[in-house]
């Protein structure tokens, strides 16, 4: 197979300027205005943000078979139960295919703890630490802060891996039990990193993901943190089909809003975002998907039945969104739906939204709606966090990607007589004048509903001086191993061909000050992107300075090279242009060797800004009982 570079025409990279940053430090955002500054996901056939995008721009479904690798490592434990297990039983679904794996060397786990560790927190953990470098944010950075953690997570799976360790005969100690508890998968990465804001599990069945985005806002603006990670996260261990549960679709197909649906099909994944106020976000230059402008919660009470839904209820909670948000509805351009694909469901969704928008207009089909569920299926509690990362997404590639499976209109909902139409087809998201507004609705079987409103981010500012053509560049790039350090240099490379455009000081900046910096290391001093890209391929080839003595440089040589280090980065901050060259390669040959730099002195009084780049690679080791 070739290699990435030898796929690379290196003399048809385009050589655009970077877009200048428009976003001002001084702009006034209302205190309420919560900004999504990071996310990470990890969903049935993509692994990242861009996978998941790729999908949805395509229109592809991740429903497949049960994994082979899972099927196989849960058969000899229902022997044990003296139960024979066949594929038969499973049913289809957009299932993970590598729960087993776990990088535990990079947590600094052995391996038998990490066997004895249910694949929720290993799965949660990695995605919370990608979302946080996501957002520019290392270790270093938020060790000792005050930064929340919610998780929303519906708790009800009775085939849990604990149980799998108990049955077969695995002696439990405290580990073992902190390793499996539920309530520990919030407060793991607080242990981790000195967190210092609340950390706590949410379970609305559901809505569970969507309200641990309204009560991590809530936290927010209350300021009982000054950052918050917010998580979903859904696995069915062993999803075995079970007669009589009259939700599930017989033709394996989601087909919300569609007249052929028959039920949903079971998911799963997880998601991260991480949220700060939006005043300090642009004060901090952070990289800033879309701004959460609003959200409200509320409950059916008594209805039809407990579990069933309620168009009453779903009214109130978006309306009560909207009239905190302060907006008129007709600003509203889209709208991510609950879109189970049930009979029910769908219509009373329905009714309830055409009743919130016909209290404040008689329009009709001017939003539109869809639901990812269509893509990845119902990931039950982590749903409502998918639909977000869709909405933050499509605002800022200003695209609504079609909702697939869907051929003709539920006869019961009349959509030509409503205020919202179908999104069927890639649509671009024209401006009606304003900011692009939307809004994703998550209702809980528990009877707990939630919406929340979102925009798109304001750019409206004067533009940043732009660096000199000269001026040299000095990209550091780490990792804890061999395997990781080649796969980021890989995706450095895939960064700089995806993005002709991008602004390179500002990558150099969110690359140092962004990512804790480890074993195996590169430095590159460039002036043109070219020359990076030819520095990454000798990177690939081998031909890179890397520190890797395992970390066993004495107290004192490390003493030394960090002196040396912050004597040239302030020298060189000090400087401007190409007179930072010789300066940058000094630099890059000392933190090479082991030396800490200190990266944010070095863009002191820089027009630069965090931006989105490769986050690490994690090893995939087996980890099983």
């Amino acid at each position: 197979m070739n290699s990435l570079f030898e796929l690379i025409d290196f003399d048809d990279i385009e050589t655009k300027k970077p877009e200048a940053d428009k976003s001002a430090p001084g702009e006034n955002h209302s205190a309420d205005e919560i900004a999504i500054i990071g996310a990470a996901v990890k969903l049935p056939r993509a692994d990242n943000l861009r996978e998941l995008w790729n999908n949805l721009l395509f229109g592809i479904s991740a429903c497949s078979d049960f994994p082979d690798q899972r099927y196989r490592d849960i058969e000899n434990w229902f022997k044990c139960r003296n139960i024979r297990l066949t594929p038969q039983m499973f049913k289809k679904g957009n299932y993970l295919t590598d729960i087993d794996k776990f990088d535990y060397d990079f947590f600094g786990l052995s391996a038998d703890d990490a066997n004895m560790m249910d694949p929720l927190h290993r799965l949660l953990l990695e995605t919370f630490w990608n979302c946080l470098e996501d957002g520019g944010y290392c270790m270093q950075k938020v060790s000792g802060t005050c930064t929340g953690i919610y998780v929303g997570f519906n708790n009800d799976d009775i085939e849990r891996y604990s149980r799998m360790l108990q049955e077969k005969r695995v002696r439990f100690t405290m580990a073992t039990m902190e390793n499996n508890l539920s309530s520990i998968l919030a407060s793991r990465l607080s242990y981790l990193l000195n967190l210092k804001g609340p950390a706590m599990l949410i379970d609305t069945a559901c809505s569970s993901s969507l309200c641990a985005l309204h009560i991590a806002c809530q936290g927010l603006k209350n300021e009982d943190c000054e950052m918050a990670l917010v998580g979903g996260i859904n696995i069915g261990m062993v999803p075995i089909k079970y007669e009589g549960f009259r939700v599930e679709s017989e033709s394996d197909t989601l087909s919300p809003f569609d007249d052929s649906a028959d039920g949903t099909v079971v998911g799963e994944g997880v998601v991260s975002l991480l949220l700060k106020p939006l005043r300090y976000a642009v004060r901090d230059r952070d990289h800033v998907y879309a701004v959460i402008i609003s959200s409200a919660i509320n409950q059916d009470g008594m209805s039809v039945g407990i579990s069933a839904p309620n168009a009453v209820a779903q009214r109130n909670v978006m309306v009560n969104a909207w009239e905190k948000a302060g907006i008129n509805p007709e600003e509203i351009s889209y709208m991510e739906a609950h879109g189970t694909g049930t009979k029910l469901g769908d219509v009373i969704e329905m009714e309830g939204i055409r009743q919130a928008f016909e209290r404040y207009t008689d329009r009709k089909q001017f939003c539109g709606i869809g639901s990812v569920k269509a893509n990845i299926g119902h990931i039950e509690g982590a749903s409502g966090l998918a639909g977000v990362v869709k909405l933050m997404l499509s605002l800022q590639n200003r695209v609504i990607p079609k909702t697939i499976a869907f051929n003709r209109p539920n006869h019961s909902i009349a959509f030509e007589d409503s205020p919202v139409f179908l999104v069927d087809r890639l649509t671009p998201w024209e401006s009606t004048g304003g900011r692009r507004t939307c809004g994703i609705s998550s209702f809980g079987l528990s009877g707990t509903n939630c919406h929340a409103v979102l925009r798109e981010f304001s750019k409206d500012a004067p533009v940043s001086p732009e660096p000199a053509e000269s001026a040299p560049y000095l990209l550091a790039v780490s990792a804890k191993s061999a395997y990781s350090f080649q796969q980021l240099l890989r995706a450095y490379a895939e960064l700089l061909v995806e993005n002709p455009a991008i602004d390179l000081e500002s990558m150099c900046y969110t690359a140092g000050y962004g990512r804790d910096h480890h074993r195996y290391r590169a430095a590159f001093v460039f002036t043109q992107k070219r020359e990076l890209l030819d520095a990454l391929k000798s990177a690939w080839n081998g031909d890179a300075a890397r520190f890797d003595t395992n970390g066993l440089l004495r107290s004192e040589e490390k003493e030394a090279l960090d002196r040396e280090a912050d004597r040239l980065v302030l020298d060189a901050s000090q400087k401007r242009g190409g007179e930072c060259h010789q300066s940058y390669l000094d630099i890059s040959r000392l933190y090479c060797r082991g030396a800490a730099v200190n990266w944010k002195l070095l863009y002191k009084n820089r027009a630069v800004k965090t931006l989105s780049l490769p986050v690490y690679p994690f090893e995939r080791h087996r980890c099983w009982i």
